[in-house]
């Protein structure tokens, strides 16, 4: 699955981390951009125009941003410890997921 995090306040380190996520198994790249490609090609199609407009800084870099290729990690959470330096409470997180999935 492919994870896109918007950090709203990466560089305010006294706050909690918030950000939008964007989930490649709850959205449709394609029809968010209005295209025919392969799925996995509009994903990188939209990370390439995320990137261009807000000059964001890719974590864990570039390469891995545009899919040359993704960077795997094992679950979830392993990605929010390893890339973001956060740590997953499992009950907020829990009731979140069941939530979104009403």
């Amino acid at each position: 699955m492919i994870v896109v995090d918007l950090a709203l306040n990466w560089f305010e380190s006294d706050q909690a981390l918030r950000l939008i996520r964007l989930r490649a198994d709850r959205f449709d790249p394609c029809s968010l951009l209005g295209s025919d490609e392969a799925p996995l090609d509009a994903a990188r199609e939209l990370i390439e125009r995320l990137l261009q407009k807000t000059s964001a800084n890719p974590l864990p870099g570039l390469e891995s941003a545009r899919g040359l290729p993704f960077t795997l990690f094992p679950d979830l959470a392993s990605y929010e410890r390893d890339v973001l330096s956060v740590e997953r409470v499992e009950s907020i997180s829990a009731e979140f997921e069941a939530f979104q999935a009403d």
